[in-house]
């Protein structure tokens, strides 16, 4: 195998993933892979076949930016809610990170929220920023906290650590803090 043609597809792949939010459609990026490589199959050439496969590489980068960029959640899911939102909610510890200067971050799968009347199931995952002391807590535990539930975001700042790409890659659309 070539290894300047491989970083060549890995780079289109890359590209493609890029290009998703623009409307690249990975439906028809596949349909002229298939049909590149059918033609490098036909004229034995070996140049149509790395295109073909660079349009795959680009097709499946574009399914997975897509599933992050714009994802169909589940009603009951709490990054379907109107976010930010004032609420409390109530699940299952997953995970605990101890961070710097005392604060620490829960992933919590969220069982329901609301207030008392409004009480009602949810979904999803939930990041949890907590200042100060923590009891002791074990993965499992049962939590429930009142926050203001927000969407993830980053600075912004080109080249800058993509904190809601990194969050939603492990399938947390929401965030909240006490």
């Amino acid at each position: 195998m070539d290894v300047r043609a491989a970083l060549w597809v890995t780079t289109v792949g890359v590209v493609g993933a890029e290009l998703a939010p623009l409307g690249l459609r990975p439906a028809w990026l596949a349909g002229a892979a298939a049909v590149a490589l059918a033609a490098a199959r036909l004229g034995q050439c070996r140049t149509l076949a790395w295109v073909a496969l660079g349009l795959l590489a680009a097709s499946l980068g574009t399914l997975r930016v897509r599933s992050l960029d714009a994802p169909d959640p589940p009603a009951l899911d709490v990054a379907a809610l109107a976010l930010p939102l004032r609420t409390a909610f109530e699940g299952e510890l997953e995970e605990l990170v101890g961070g710097r200067g005392g604060r620490s971050a829960l992933v919590i799968d969220v069982a329901g929220l609301g207030q008392d009347a409004t009480w009602r199931p949810a979904a999803g995952r939930v990041r949890l920023s907590v200042g100060g002391h923590l009891p002791k807590l074990r993965v499992g535990d049962g939590v429930r906290a009142e926050t203001t539930l927000r969407v993830p975001r980053g600075f912004a700042n080109p080249g800058s650590f993509d904190i809601a790409g990194h969050l939603a890659r492990r399938g947390i659309r929401v965030v909240g803090s006490v």
